[in-house]
């Protein structure tokens, strides 16, 4: 990549005009490469020869008043280090291993040295005709492998390579038009023909615009990096370099310093970029979006004044107030052309927009049936596929509703049970066959619960169903139904197996919430369980009232074990043939601290049941071997 202006500001008739710069890939100087490594290696090289670069670019066309060695000077140094700056660059950054930066660098460095060997010595210094010829032919085939680096770097860049090259192309016709308007369709009348050098002035540019188009492209898709921002500053540089000469060629002015200025500043923004430390990124550039607001300004500011300046820009720059058909033609062309790389780029915007909004649909789909899916298993058990707890809860506060608003009903009736020695078959035979087991039962159980009745499996062995509006005697044949279903024989894993249950019935009981429908219905299974088991227990309030008992019961124990309220009666066993005493009897006696003594036949079952037994027995153990 490079410019085309020369440097020197001097004016030749056009067959003699200096064209381009070009490349070759010398060694450097010896005082370029000593001076070199001590600048790269600094921590703030980028900024060190992007603040000298850009000062030796400022003074460099005033050097023209002195020998050519010293005007060859600039030409040498700010490209020679620049050069250094992208081989480091490309080492630190790991470019190299990446096939289309090589040929961004490779380009770079063909015209960074050909500028500093081809330009500054073989032309300011020696006026070498033949090096003159090799470096514009080298330039040109720099500026082609950039532009090709470019483009592949680009496509790897973006989601869409359609996008790219179509922003990349709508850039470069907007600008194509005034550039052909204002300088290419002057220089082309005033030509009386087109030779080797005007082909070399027109081409640069037109190539400048694609790659302008390109680089600023990828600035605008990775966030405006600041190695890509620098970039597209030096390429814009580049391009106004070219374009000054081309303004040089149609007004028959001289602008050279000008043109030198931003050559050289293209080489400091060059060398910057590659010295940057947000170069880490470079090998790995962002997805674009499909569009932005800057890039829509910038293409709508291109569409409307493109085909304006190109038409008043002409009478403004006096070169030429009337437009011939030929140019007419041409601008019209491109306009039409501009107008259907805008309408591609739309087209592109509008299918990405198009897959985004299928995506997205085919995501609210998916999420909707993992909500559904989360859904079923927060609410259903996930072995037997019946309603959980929750689920029983939601139904049974829902039918405590409904009663609620028609109150002339039946209250809903609850049916709650438990498989009588189901814990057996999972100690004999495993829980898989426990698991089958259960599937078998909910199946059953399935076939009894019409539409409109909830089943649902508690946890464990426990199952409920809710009957709405059901009074106790159906309450009670839903119940008979279910131990009959449940008593049948289950042939499972080669084993005939056989299973009762017990089924607490609350039925004709008004009810306020859920909470206490379970509460009641779980006494009645508790008092079905202790008629034997394979029973059926309807609830009533006097089960309410024992269970309470029994709460109070449990207290007190736990408080007579704290606070010494037990105490042993002993009791003589006597041999009847001798009259001797041979035993004693140890008889456990609870008086609670202020009132009456409870019963053994009382507080005895409750304490087996909710296992104090156990420190009792102890504490009784050792009071008597004390007292004996």
């Amino acid at each position: 990549m490079s410019a085309s202006a020369p440097p020197d500001g001097r004016v030749a008739d056009d067959a003699s005009r200096p064209v381009t710069r070009g490349i070759m890939r010398p060694a450097l100087p010896a005082a370029a490469r000593a001076a070199v490594p001590r600048l790269v290696g600094h921590p703030r090289a980028w900024l060190v020869l992007l603040a000298l670069g850009s000062l030796l670019a400022v003074i460099a066309p005033f050097m023209t008043r002195f020998s050519p060695a010293v005007e060859a000077l600039p030409w040498i140094l700010l490209p020679g280090a620049s050069s250094v700056a992208v081989v480091v660059g490309m080492r630190r950054y790991g470019l190299s291993r990446s096939r289309p930066w090589l040929m961004v660098c490779v380009g770079l460095l063909m015209t960074l040295a050909g500028s500093a060997l081809g330009w500054g010595v073989g032309w300011i210094w020696l006026r070498s005709p033949v090096l003159l010829a090799a470096y514009q032919i080298v330039t040109v085939s720099a500026y082609v492998l950039s532009l090709a680096a470019l483009a592949v770097l680009s496509l790897r860049s973006v989601g869409s390579r359609g996008a790219a090259l179509l922003d990349a192309g709508v850039i470069t016709v907007g600008v194509a038009m005034p550039l052909w308007a204002l300088f290419i369709d002057p220089i082309l009348d005033r030509a009386p023909s087109v030779g080797p050098d005007l082909a070399f002035t027109l081409i640069l540019p037109i190539i400048d615009l694609f790659i302008v188009g390109l680089v600023v492209r990828m600035a605008l898709d990775n966030d405006r990096a600041p190695w890509l921002n620098m970039l597209s500053v030096s390429y814009v540089a580049m391009f106004f370099s070219d374009i000054i000469y081309l303004l040089d060629q149609a007004s028959g002015q001289s602008y050279g310093t000008v043109s030198t200025t931003f050559w050289l500043g293209w080489s400091a923004l060059v060398g910057g970029a590659m010295l940057h430390p947000s170069m880490s990124g470079a090998r790995h550039m962002h997805v674009s979006a499909p569009s932005g607001r800057v890039r829509v300004t910038m293409f709508l500011s291109l569409a409307l004044l493109s085909p304006l300046v190109s038409i008043l820009g002409r009478t403004f720059m006096g070169v030429g107030a009337e437009v011939s058909p030929h140019d007419a033609m041409t601008i019209t062309a491109l306009t039409v052309l501009l107008a259907v790389l805008l309408v591609l780029r739309l087209s592109v915007v509008a299918e990405v927009a198009e897959t985004h909004a299928s995506d997205l649909c085919a995501a609210l789909q998916q999420q909707d049936v993992l909500q559904r899916s989360l859904a079923h298993r927060a609410t259903h058990d996930p072995l037997t596929g019946l309603g959980n707890r929750t689920l029983l809860g939601e139904a049974l506060q829902r039918a405590v509703a409904d009663h609620a608003a028609r109150p002339d009903g039946h209250a809903p009736a609850l049916l709650l049970l438990d498989l009588d020695g189901f814990k057996d078959v999972n100690d004999t035979y495993g829980h898989p066959v426990g698991d089958e087991l259960l599937t078998v039962v909910a199946r059953r159980l399935r076939t009894l619960t019409p539409d409109g009745q909830i089943l649902a499996r508690l946890g464990g062995d426990e199952f409920a169903v809710v009957l709405p509006g059901a009074d106790l005697a159906a309450a009670t044949a839903a119940a008979e139904r279910v131990l009959s279903a449940v008593r049948a024989p289950y042939s499972l894993d080669g084993h005939e197996l056989y299973l009762t249950t017990s089924i607490g019935v609350l039925a004709e009981t008004t009810l306020t919430t859920a909470s206490d429908a379970l509460r009641d219905a779980d006494l009645a299974l508790y008092a079905a369980k202790a008629a034997g088991k394979n029973q059926i227990a309807v609830f009533d309030h006097t089960l309410r009232a024992e269970r309470l008992h029994h709460a109070e019961i449990a207290a007190g124990l736990r408080q007579a074990l704290a606070q010494g309220e037990f105490s042993l009666a002993y009791q003589p066993v006597v041999n009847l043939a001798s009259g001797r005493i041979y035993a004693v009897e140890a008889l456990l006696r609870w008086l609670p601290a202020g009132g009456r003594a409870v019963p053994p036949d009382v507080f005895i079952p409750v304490a087996e049941d909710t296992g104090l037994i156990v420190e009792i027995g102890r504490w009784a153990l050792e009071r008597a071997c004390a007292d004996a």
